[in-house]
């Protein structure tokens, strides 16, 4: 386990729990300071959050055809992921739209029109924060809203 503290975008140190028949169990004071948080993406949707971090899920920003991909991956269970795209991100702070598809360990979603504030867009090797929120539709039942943040270092 891995305590994380997402408001000041910082980690602690990996700690194992032994997990017994028990329904709870006392991990202790866990820390979450000291070893700064690269990337992340936070999200909310059909009523639960879900965090992707670096290490250990993978997070990254691709760019083809003029298309800017953000996205992370559970490597843990490969069972949550979110894939954002944008056709002009182009580095000015702002606001743009496009759309999303997240896969979460009990639904498929997808949508358009995503309004993303971007917050920070720095040069390759700097990185891109921001927020996003948009309604997206899942496999059944009816649209939902998703809310969420991210920081990831640009590679294009």
């Amino acid at each position: 386990m891995t305590p994380v503290d997402f408001k000041s975008s910082q980690q602690g140190g990996q700690v194992s729990v032994a997990v017994g028949s028990a329904d709870t169990v006392d991990a202790g004071k866990l820390t979450a300071c000291g070893v700064t948080i690269d990337q992340f993406i936070q999200f909310s949707v059909g009523g639960s959050t879900y965090n992707l971090t670096t290490p250990p899920d993978d997070i990254e920003e691709n760019v083809y055809s003029g298309i800017t991909y953000l996205s992370g991956y559970q490597t843990n269970s490969g069972q949550t992921w979110i894939n954002m795209q944008f056709a002009q991100l182009n580095g000015t702070t702002g606001t743009v739209q496009d759309s999303i598809t997240v896969h979460v360990p009990t639904s498929y979603y997808g949508g358009a029109y995503l309004k993303c504030t971007i917050t920070s867009f720095g040069p390759v090797g700097g990185v891109i924060e921001g927020s996003f929120t948009g309604p997206v539709y899942g496999q059944s039942g009816p649209q939902q809203t998703i809310t969420g943040s991210f920081k990831i270092k640009r590679t294009n």
